[in-house]
């Protein structure tokens, strides 16, 4: 997702490129990215653009006093071409382009978005203020106004996780999941530290930390193009989406904790005093049942239970959470963690049901997490099954046929 200095460099980017050139018009490919009708897209024909501005992680086109104003989402992205074809683009199918906007002198610039996510947004208003989350940004951290002694008072009251609290767009507006990530490495903070447990002293030395980071990725950026701001921002980023790498500073492993739709990376050493964060997915597994419960279900499965080879192959789990978890009790005689192998002996999943004992729910949550299909039960359709014996699936699945 573009954030702050990205957007920013988009912004200057289209001052000196689009700022006194009139539109000559906008195609619109998906209509799911226009979120106004009124003013009507095609009011701006013929308006020159008289600034470029940005709000937070808006980007903001004044055209005459109405406003172009696009957000980028996690995909989306600005593309710009000196002599843009004027014949019309056909949408839908594979095309990214979602809106296409032509100048007079034959440039212009197509807003685009990958993926099957779509959240790109484009507003035409009188006031930017009218689009939903201006109104409601936070104070924008290159400004005069966000200053330690503000910065504290945002934090002083509020028991919520660092993390977040950076990534809210209407606490501080134009920091992401990325420049988080950076902004708590150099400041050698843990993700999930409380922002009412900081002290002013520490709450200076973040601010000093945000602004030192968003000036430096803003001047990394400056002049160049609009096309190879996305390549600047992955080179310049020191922790972020690099999850398995060394640690520039300490040479320890970068980690990575993963969420429902997102995943920050940090560094043990430098951040959590050389103690890797728990992951969300492995506690799962691992909250399912009672540990005596499940340490016997992993027990019968015999002396060589994988988990370490495939949790974190197959679903990304910590290997080293796993670890820790493996080496208390009452797991520790009931998993090999070096085993490369699942059951007695070389044929994966025989020997027994993972989940076994649980109750249904739980046995099916715990083989999903565990990786394991929904026909691919162990000690279940092996080479020995009966010819007499179900398969499973609809009613009385794994019963025997039984002659009346």
């Amino acid at each position: 997702m573009p954030e702050l200095p990205e957007v920013e460099s988009l912004a200057v980017f289209l001052r000196e490129r689009a700022a006194g050139h009139a539109i000559a018009r906008v195609d619109v490919l998906a209509i799911s990215a226009l979120k106004t009708y009124d003013p009507p897209i095609h009011a701006l024909n013929g308006l020159a653009v008289t600034g470029v501005t940005r709000r937070g992680k808006f980007l903001d086109l004044d055209v005459d006093g109405i406003h172009f104003v696009v957000h980028f989402a996690l995909l989306g992205w600005l593309r710009w071409n000196d002599a843009l074809p004027q014949a019309p683009m056909r949408p839908g199918g594979k095309n990214p382009v979602a809106m296409r906007v032509f100048l007079d002198d034959g440039s212009g610039f197509d807003l685009t978005e990958q993926g099957t996510r779509k959240g790109l947004a484009v507003h035409v208003v009188h006031d930017p203020t009218d689009v939903p989350g201006i109104a409601d940004l936070g104070p924008d951290p290159l400004s005069e106004d966000f200053t330690p002694a503000s910065l504290y008072e945002i934090t002083k009251d509020r028991r919520t996780q660092i993390k977040g609290l950076l990534r809210s767009q209407k606490i501080i507006a134009g920091i992401g999941n990325a420049y988080s990530d950076e902004v708590l490495h150099a400041a050698r903070m843990s993700p999930f530290t409380l922002a009412s447990t900081l002290t002013e002293d520490e709450v200076t030395a973040l601010h000093g930390v945000i602004v030192t980071i968003l000036e430096e990725a803003v001047d990394r950026a400056r002049g160049v193009a609009a096309g190879g701001l996305k390549a600047e921002k992955k080179q310049g980023l020191r922790v972020h989406g690099r999850a398995g790498q060394h640690c520039p500073v300490c040479d320890d492993v970068i980690r990575e904790v993963s969420f429902a739709d997102s995943a920050l990376q940090y560094c043990p050493t430098c951040q959590t005093g050389g103690k890797p964060l728990a992951d969300r997915r492995m506690s799962k597994l691992l909250k399912l049942a009672d540990p005596g419960q499940l340490a016997e279900q992993l027990a019968d499965l015999g002396p060589a239970v994988q988990l370490t080879a495939v949790l974190p192959a197959e679903h990304r789990v910590d290997r080293l959470a796993l670890e820790r978890a493996g080496d208390r009790a009452p797991f520790r005689p009931a998993v090999d963690l070096g085993a490369g192998r699942i059951g007695r002996d070389r044929r994966e999943r025989t020997g027994g049901e993972l989940g076994a004992g649980l109750g249904r729910r739980r046995q099916r949550a715990a083989r999903g997490v565990a990786g394991e299909r929904p026909g691919d039960r162990l000690g279940r359709g092996g080479p020995g099954q009966r010819d007499g014996q179900r398969r499973g699936g609809g009613r009385g699945g794994g019963r025997r046929d039984h002659p009346r």
